[in-house]
């Protein structure tokens, strides 16, 4: 009896502790997978970014969320990017972080899925300041993330006008470059700042220990990161060959874009996810060279002025570079070739010819044939009738015929009476 009385609660201890170790030893396995990135998911989504862009930390927390796991593949080059994106097979990426200059190519190629349609609407989280562009660049079919400025960052109270070092990628400022110079020859002009990018690196820290002394090719929200926010330094816009006396920002946007024949329902929820302001603010803070796109909002009151969507309108409208999208995409191609060691071969550019000041011999006017009809002559007037003394044989006074001009010759008036053969039935005079 007694070994019965203690049966049941013996059995009870161990299966509890059973079930509790159990329990434990999974939640061990499961954060060890949270920590190495291997999650329980129901599907994937692969997703083509810059280098640098996309923290993996934020995709573990959207895959623990959705149960949807993200496969980034990245690229540091620009170029490359839109490469693979055009040149994907059907449904190998779901999704693409790509630049507003970039966007144009995928949707004149339609390899590209508007985000938005009757039932899922343009988020008004948005600021309007990044929804269109110059051009009827229209970036509503996306949802843009982050935007920036670029600029020149040099030591305070000094325009440092020698060579700039790349901190960003540099294909945007050919905009500031007259319109019909050459991608070769603008890669030509800063190949000194070009070849110590490292395209290892992501593309938007390639300055790790910056000096104080030097000028900088920078976003503008870089400033308020390390290793820039340390150093005393100003941030203005680059001379622009078009306009010598100003100076100009060269405006990016990075935007999520959902291609043809993928996901779009997994995009739409990575869209909501990432444009959570909590998800957005850390987005920006992992990247570190651009600013948020959302409204001012009471989530965003705590960051600095910079790196908020209003500070956009800090500058003024005509200071704003926004160059054509194919001529970028020229630059960013030939930048590239460059840092992987190809050699940039300048064009070979008019020589405008000199005015002469000396006055030249008129030449000798020729006649021109006139389609148009001439004015007509004015009617010669006709001739007086002849008297009776005419028929006696006196003659009129003669009359001078009207000048005609040679390309309208009109018969010459008569100054006799015609007079016709005799016949036998009448004599000559009556």
């Amino acid at each position: 009896m007694k070994i019965s009385r203690w049966r049941w609660p013996l059995v009870t201890v161990i299966v509890s502790s059973f079930a509790l170790g159990a329990l434990w030893g999974w939640k061990m396995i499961r954060d060890r997978a949270e920590e190495e990135g291997r999650l329980e998911s129901l599907s994937d989504l692969n997703l083509l970014a810059p280098q640098g862009v996309i923290p993996q930390k934020l995709l573990i927390e959207f895959q623990k969320q959705e149960r949807i796991r993200v496969v980034l593949h990245e690229d540091p080059f620009p170029g490359s990017l839109i490469r693979k994106a055009l040149k994907s097979s059907p449904g190998q990426y779901d999704a693409a972080v790509l630049f507003h200059y970039q966007v144009s190519a995928l949707r004149n190629e339609r390899r590209m899925h508007s985000l938005f349609d009757a039932r899922v609407k343009f988020p008004t989280s948005i600021s309007p300041d990044f929804r269109k562009l110059p051009d009827d660049r229209n970036l509503m079919d996306t949802a843009p993330l982050q935007w920036g400025l670029l600029g020149r960052a040099h030591p305070k109270g000094s325009d440092s006008k020698g060579t700039l070092r790349f901190a960003v990628w540099p294909g945007l400022i050919i905009g500031g470059e007259s319109s019909d110079l050459p991608a070769p020859n603008f890669v030509a002009k800063y190949l000194p700042s070009i070849s110590p990018m490292n395209n290892g690196e992501s593309l938007f820290s390639n300055v790790k220990e910056p000096s104080p002394l030097d000028a900088f090719l920078v976003s503008h929200a870089s400033l308020s990161f390390p290793p820039f926010k340390d150093i005393p330094l100003e941030f203005s816009g680059l001379p622009l060959a078009d306009r010598p006396n100003e100076r100009g920002y060269f405006l990016w946007i990075l935007t999520l874009t959902a291609m043809a024949d993928g996901d779009l329902e997994g995009v739409r929820k990575l869209m909501r996810f990432l444009l959570d302001p909590a998800r957005n603010l850390a987005l920006v803070q992992a990247t570190k060279f651009g600013a948020t796109t959302l409204r001012d909002q009471e989530a965003l009151s705590d960051i600095p002025e910079t790196l908020r969507s209003s500070y956009f309108r800090k500058f003024p409208l005509q200071s704003i570079i926004v160059e054509r999208d194919e001529r970028v995409r020229q630059a960013d191609d030939l930048v590239e070739q460059a840092i992987l060691g190809a050699a940039i071969v300048p064009k070979a550019l008019p020589v405008p010819k000199k005015q002469d000041t000396a006055i030249e011999p008129q030449p000798t006017a020729t006649p021109v044939r006139r389609s148009t009809p001439r004015p007509t002559p004015k009617p010669t007037p006709e001739p007086e009738q002849p008297s009776e003394e005419d028929e006696s044989g006196a003659s009129p006074p003669k009359t001078e015929p009207a000048a005609a001009k040679p390309e309208m010759m009109t018969p010459e008036a008569a100054t006799e009476p015609i007079v016709t053969e005799p016949s036998g039935e009448q004599s000559p005079v009556d």
